[in-house]
């Protein structure tokens, strides 16, 4: 996605210096341009929301609102993490992890 985001403002970089009218990149809520919302989205998805700071959670709140796949895909790994950081027996280790895997 970031790459895709690279992409389309290079084209429209490109297109804007080819009509001789400046550039102005579309800008989030938060001032971010596509490619630095995505760039910097990077750490969020790693991270567990409850050790997000308030500009993080502002951040994955325009990230999850505009690139919705990238919300499913954040809360199916923490399911998975939260998962492995259970203190459980194998049993019920493995019967969490099938149903999160159905």
């Amino acid at each position: 996605m970031r790459w895709m985001a690279r992409d389309v403002e290079n084209e429209q970089m490109a297109r804007c210096r080819k009509e001789g009218i400046p550039y102005v990149p579309f800008r989030y809520a938060n001032g971010d341009t596509r490619k630095q919302l995505l760039a910097r989205a990077k750490y969020i998805l790693t991270k567990h929301a409850s050790k997000w700071t308030e500009s993080q959670q502002w951040r994955a709140d325009i990230i999850f609102e505009f690139y919705p796949e990238l919300k499913k895909a954040y809360d199916l790994a923490m399911d998975l993490t939260d998962i492995f950081n259970q203190k459980v027996e194998k049993n019920v280790a493995r019967l969490n992890l099938a149903r999160w895997y159905d």
